[in-house]
């Protein structure tokens, strides 16, 4: 996070846009209260609502005691940070998360470590943990009780975790942090804020707020899905369900494999009568579900199962080509380079400036013992500038690995 000279308007817009004059533990009704965290949506006569594995905490959880930590090796801790941030710039999230985890054992004071591994917690396509981001956060606070990058944090996780009154609290904070200072956030964190000030007014049955609120996110940053999400949301709560579904359509041309935009659309589609389209939404959504939401080992290893699904969702939504890459994944982490190598030949054929899928084919090809066509595609890539220097040397590493039976 960097900071940058306040704009004038923006300590009073972000105070605005919490309705600070609202009290925040009023009470509301009990069916505008929704039961899951930052990915769910709220449950309809059609459907269930995903599952939110953060839900449904406890006080005792949400405000555990923890012990201040002592500290240790500063060296270590920054190398490992440094190279969880090289793991962030190639997209590889979950790695970094593991960086930064040992970056914490190395060093429990170090109040760096632990922002970015509080940060990397609320990553929505990363290792997501708002509870693990809520503990680090704590502890930033416990370290250095003004910092606040702590303080804008705890008040991120707990809106995740449905600690709605408690995390209203801290956006308040944060907003006169921010007037007294006369200090604004990044444009991403502009969004943040207001997004989850947004849910926060959603779950208190306050749409009007809610909506401003979720503009506000969409102004500051205009490719924020969770923000066009909740607004989806909250325009169906409010029965604009044209506005809606174009606010919903308009998340999944950006990015189609969330199960949770297939839910609500599914939900608004059945509110305009268009059943067809919308139970193909819910088989969408339904199979999405089972890879966001089923963390076990027994499904991660059951090669079978997760291919048949990817299969299944290829042959509902067929237009979807991330659904094919996906089927490409499974097959190359499944130890099937054959079938990965003609699943993403065939989308590149209809595709050919596709740079995602012929950096995978690569990969597979140097899985399938292929190894200098993958180095000859990996310098192409490079040559043709669909790629960096940084992820050309990490597609290197790749073949390597793959050459040496790593």
């Amino acid at each position: 996070m960097r900071w940058v000279p306040v704009r004038g308007w923006m300590a009073g817009s972000l105070l605005a846009a919490m309705g600070c004059s609202d009290n925040v533990s009023e009470s509301s009704p009990s069916e505008a209260k929704v039961p899951h965290g930052q990915d769910s949506a709220p449950t309809t006569p059609a459907a269930s609502a995903p599952t939110d594995r953060t839900s449904g905490h406890s006080q005792s959880v949400l405000d555990k005691v923890l012990e201040r930590p002592v500290a240790g090796d500063s060296d270590a801790a920054m190398a490992l940070m440094q190279q969880a941030r090289q793991l962030m710039g190639v997209g590889r999230t979950k790695e970094a998360a593991d960086c930064l985890t040992r970056a914490v054992e190395a060093d429990p004071a170090s109040i760096p470590a632990r922002t970015l591994f509080g940060e990397v917690m609320l990553y929505p396509g990363g290792h997501k943990s708002p509870s693990m981001a809520l503990d680090s956060f704590r502890m930033v606070r416990m370290l250095e009780p003004d910092n606040f990058f702590g303080l804008f944090g705890e008040a991120r996780a707990r809106c995740h975790l449905n600690d709605d009154e408690r995390s209203m609290e801290l956006f308040g904070q944060v907003a006169q942090v921010l007037q007294n200072k006369k200090m604004t956030l990044t444009p991403r964190h502009q969004a943040d804020f207001a997004r989850c000030v947004g849910q926060l007014h959603y779950r208190a049955s306050r749409w009007e707020k809610a909506l401003a609120s979720l503009d506000r996110a969409l102004q500051a940053w205009p490719e924020d899905r969770r923000a066009m999400y909740w607004k989806t949301l909250v325009l169906t709560r409010m029965e604009r369900f044209e506005d809606a579904l174009q606010q919903v359509n308009q998340a999944i041309e950006r990015k189609a494999g969330e199960g949770r935009m297939h839910f609500a659309r599914a939900d608004v589609l059945r509110r305009l009568g268009r059943l067809e389209e919308a139970e193909k939404d819910r088989k969408v959504h339904q199979i999405l579900s089972q890879f966001e939401d089923d963390d076990s080992r027994r499904f991660r290893e059951d090669v079978d199962r997760r291919i048949d699904l990817r299969k299944q969702l290829v042959e509902i939504y067929p237009e979807y080509r991330g659904g094919h890459r996906a089927l490409g994944r499974e097959y190359l982490d499944g130890g099937r380079p054959a079938l990965a190598v003609e699943t993403f030949t065939a989308m590149l054929e209809e595709d050919p400036d596709d740079a995602e899928t012929e950096f995978l084919l690569a990969q597979a090809h140097a899985a399938a013992g292929n190894l200098d066509e993958a180095r000859r595609m990996a310098q192409e890539l490079l040559d043709a500038q669909k790629i960096p220097e940084r992820v050309h040397q990490d597609l290197l590493r790749r073949i390597d690995e793959a050459a040496s039976g790593s």
